[in-house]
C-alpha cells in the first residue's frame, strides 16, 4: 500500500500537548497507529481508525494534564488559576444548592 500522509488534525491536536510528551509519546503513537491502519485490513475502516485515535489522544492528554499544573514539584500559574476557578465553582454550587438542601432537610 502506498505511503499516505497522516491526517492534518492529528498534528494540530498534538500541538496542545507539552513538547516533551508530544515528541516522546504522542507522535510515535500516532505514527504506529497510522502505519497499522495502512498495513492492516481492519474492519470498520476510518471510523475504527478515528476511534483508536481518540483513545490514544485521550491517553496522551490524561498523562500530560498534571504537567500543566505541576512542574518540578511546584504548582504552576495555570495550576493556581485552576484551583481558584474550581474553588469558585464549588462555592457557587454550594450557595445555589443550599435552599434546596435546607428544604429537603426540613421536609423529610
Amino acid at each position: 500500500m502506498p505511503e499516505a500522509p497522516q491526517p492534518s488534525a492529528w498534528r494540530w491536536l498534538g500541538r496542545l500537548l507539552p513538547p516533551s510528551l508530544r515528541e516522546l509519546m504522542y507522535e510515535p503513537l500516532c505514527d504506529d497507529l497510522w502505519r497499522a491502519h495502512l498495513t492492516e485490513a481492519l474492519g470498520g475502516g476510518r471510523l475504527l481508525l478515528w476511534l483508536r485515535f481518540v483513545g490514544c489522544f485521550s491517553a496522551s492528554v490524561w498523562y500530560s494534564v498534571p504537567r500543566y499544573f505541576i512542574e518540578r514539584d511546584r504548582v504552576t500559574l495555570l495550576g493556581k488559576g485552576a484551583l481558584v476557578v474550581a474553588t469558585g465553582v464549588t462555592l457557587a454550587a454550594m450557595v445555589s444548592l443550599a435552599p434546596w438542601v435546607l428544604f429537603l432537610a426540613t421536609h423529610l
